[in-house]
């Protein structure tokens, strides 16, 4: 039963860091310019704002 814990607390710790990195390598590549944060969540409220009209309509 411990290893049990010990591989599921393992387990999470390795996705919790890459998650870590994830948003680590975008904040990177969006301070030197390689990707546009910013343009990519006005693109998803754009497609948001999109879909609540969609559902107005019908």
């Amino acid at each position: 039963m411990v290893e049990v814990v010990a591989w599921v607390c393992m387990v999470l710790l390795v996705v919790i860091l890459l998650a870590m990195a994830v948003v680590l390598v975008a904040g990177v590549l969006d301070i030197f310019g390689f990707v546009d944060l910013k343009a990519v969540r006005e693109r998803r409220r754009f497609r948001r704002q999109l879909r609540e009209f969609g559902r107005d309509d019908g």
